[in-house]
């Protein structure tokens, strides 16, 4: 049997990673880079939807089809971005994928090359809001500070790098690649984030087609605060795969110890108040995930007599649930241990 100060100093080998590494295998300057991406679509383009959003709620038939052009394009963006950054941090493809790695860096400067031009075109269509007398204070805010401030952190984006290995170091005797210490598969977890990150953009796109759709409504209460929610759970999700991904969102993440980070995050996925707690994150992802499901359902009054509106409302219900067992299988891939099989030591392995 294990001494308790061996079982300790193996805990702490883990905690603190001494004797597996556990920094990503990005290097400093790619992780730099890469943390512009996120900046731009989880954090400015984040903050851009925001200043929408209260232009979405208090809509009227003349600004409706000009906001919710903004709001398109604005989400496309997100989209855009969201498939640049898993196919950096290989949340998109499995290592056997015959296409190589240099495809996916292709794809990904692609995909922002594509987010630049549309968030161009999103910057007219605000312009054209306003002119429908959208809120001009609100719409100006989006289109010359939050959607200026995602164009300059894509344009420091820096495409000389290689970005050639998306793993964190440290790859197991049977060769699955650990996220820290013993446990996690970084291959099923980034590919659950980036599926539930799809499934929450499907949804989110619904919300916007149905927003835009047959008669005005009586409140755009429940509309903008579906749209709140499922910006969070964007967030909130993007954010996860850069903390897999090792790549620190801001100086408080720089400074933890990488379990404690991942912790965070985690915490943040399955109860609340993990990572760096603002107002937004303070609820946990669960928790935004039943209010944007709640929200979905209070609509139900209005179907009878807007067909268009309520298909559209029920995709993104649909969406957001598959977006939902997403994010909660990628917890269990983080926290699975791969070297712990129960076929292959049906004892267990803890501690050993």
């Amino acid at each position: 049997m294990m001494s308790c100060t061996r079982v300790l100093s193996v805990l702490l080998v883990v905690v603190l990673g001494g004797a597996v590494p556990a920094s990503a295998a990005f290097t400093p300057d790619e992780i730099t880079s890469m943390r512009r991406v996120f900046n731009a679509a989880s954090d400015h383009l984040h903050a851009g939807m925001s200043e929408l959003f209260p232009v979405i709620r208090a809509t009227n038939s003349a600004t409706r089809p000009r906001t919710a052009e903004v709001a398109r394009l604005v989400v496309q963006a997100q989209r855009q971005l969201y498939s640049a950054i898993a196919d950096l941090v290989g949340g998109s493809y499995f290592p056997n994928d015959a296409r190589g790695r240099r495809f996916f860096v292709g794809r990904a400067l692609q995909q922002m090359d594509a987010a630049t031009a549309t968030l161009a075109q999103a910057q007219a269509a605000a312009t054209a809001a306003i002119r429908a007398g959208g809120n001009a204070t609100q719409l100006d805010r989006l289109r010359l500070v939050r959607i200026a401030d995602a164009l300059r952190q894509i344009k420091a984006f820096n495409r000389q790098l290689a970005f050639a290995d998306p793993y964190p170091e440290g790859v197991s005797a049977s060769g699955h690649r650990l996220i820290l210490g013993p446990h996690g598969d970084y291959d099923n977890a980034q590919n659950r984030l980036n599926a539930a990150t799809g499934f929450v953009l499907l949804g989110y796109e619904a919300l916007i087609r149905g927003y835009a759709a047959d008669s005005v409504l009586p409140s755009y209460e429940s509309v903008y605060q579906q749209m709140k929610f499922a910006s969070l759970l964007y967030r909130q999700n993007m954010q996860a795969m850069a903390t897999l991904a090792g790549v620190p969102m801001n100086g408080t993440e720089v400074e933890q110890n990488p379990f404690f980070r991942l912790l965070a995050r985690v915490e943040t996925l399955t109860h609340g108040g993990g990572g760096p707690c603002k107002p937004d994150t303070c609820h946990g992802t669960p928790y935004n995930y039943n209010q944007l499901l709640q929200f979905a359902i209070r609509q139900v009054p209005y179907w009878a007599n807007r067909p268009t509106f309520a298909r559209a409302q029920q995709e993104a219900y649909t969406r957001f649930t598959d977006a939902w067992d997403g994010t909660d299988s990628a917890v269990w891939f983080t926290f699975s241990f791969p070297q712990c099989d129960q076929g292959a030591a049906p004892g267990g392995c803890g501690g050993r």
